[in-house]
């Protein structure tokens, strides 16, 4: 399994917090150019080891209860329990690393 190189941690981590940063802010955030922020960017989503989502705030779709909760999952089956709880209509959103 590849892994990712610390440049490629601090665009995620830094993505993560905002997800519309352009690859000029990333360059000028890490110190490197744009070009090599677009190259990385297309690496990690080519190779699925990152996804683009977009989150819905449920206030503003008239969800009205929101939760938060938080598995302590046998490692190697969390892929098998997100698809679990996938099933269920009500969950709009499952993160995980398997």
């Amino acid at each position: 399994m590849p892994k990712m190189s610390q440049l490629d941690e601090q665009i995620v981590r830094l993505l993560e917090v905002d997800g519309r940063l352009t690859s000029i802010k990333l360059g000028e955030a890490l110190n490197v150019s744009p070009s090599t922020i677009r190259h990385r960017l297309t690496k990690l989503l080519s190779s699925g080891m990152v996804t683009i989502t977009a989150r819905v705030n449920p206030a503003k779709v008239g969800l009205e209860v929101v939760s938060l909760i938080a598995l302590d999952i046998v490692q190697g089956k969390v892929a098998s329990a997100a698809k679990q709880l996938d099933k269920y209509q009500e969950v709009k959103w499952i993160d995980y690393r398997d």
